[in-house]
């Protein structure tokens, strides 16, 4: 009864696990003998990978157009500007622009300058020495262009349009104060105008 129940139960094992190695057998044959199955697993992952991929590049041009979103919005939020913030700024230019040029053109003129006030200082020496000579004393006046006692005038100067003499106590003698072009936007000025007239006449 042993023996045959040994025999029952190798037959029926043994059955068993033929069959299984017959299953998993058959199943590695239809692996190899059925490449789709491989492709398709292949293009499953393929699928996962092209998707993942794609996401990834569309989370890209989401996130480029939102910071060009928000660099348009700063752009227009500079350039919203009020018309007082403008104007300042067009004055602050100018202004600059005034103060290069004005600095150029006394460079320029400086010269000229210099040479006119000279002659003019030399022109006051010479009638105050003949005054002094006459009288014993300095002639002493106010800021005008033209003075009847020294008889210099200042009308016809390029750079310079008045003149004063004042005393000078701590020498006994006087000093002179010429009006006109003594800086850089003084100098532009009487340049411009004295351009200007003598190119209209």
């Amino acid at each position: 009864m042993s023996y045959n129940s040994n025999e029952e139960l190798k037959s029926k094992y043994g059955r068993n696990n033929n069959t299984s190695k017959s299953n998993d057998s058959r199943q590695d044959a239809e692996k190899v003998n059925n490449p789709d199955l491989k492709q398709d697993k292949n293009s499953e992952t393929k699928k996962t990978e092209f998707e993942y991929q794609e996401e990834s590049a569309q989370n890209l041009i989401a996130q480029e157009i939102i910071q060009k979103e928000k660099d348009n919005k700063k752009i227009k939020e500079k350039k919203h500007e009020t018309t007082l913030v403008k104007f300042l700024k067009i004055v602050v230019y100018i202004a600059i622009i005034s103060t290069v040029l004005s600095i150029g053109i006394a460079l320029i003129a400086k010269t000229n300058v210099n040479a006119e006030s000279e002659a003019i200082i030399e022109q006051i020496k010479k009638a105050e020495n003949l005054y002094f000579d006459a009288t014993n004393r300095y002639c002493y006046f106010s800021k005008t262009n033209y003075n009847d006692t020294l008889g210099v005038d200042l009308s016809k100067r390029k750079y310079f349009m008045s003149y004063e003499v004042i005393p000078n106590i701590e020498f006994g003698s006087y000093e002179v104060k010429l009006y006109g072009a003594t800086n850089a936007f003084t100098i532009t000025y009487y340049a411009i105008k004295s351009f200007i007239l003598s190119k209209t006449q």
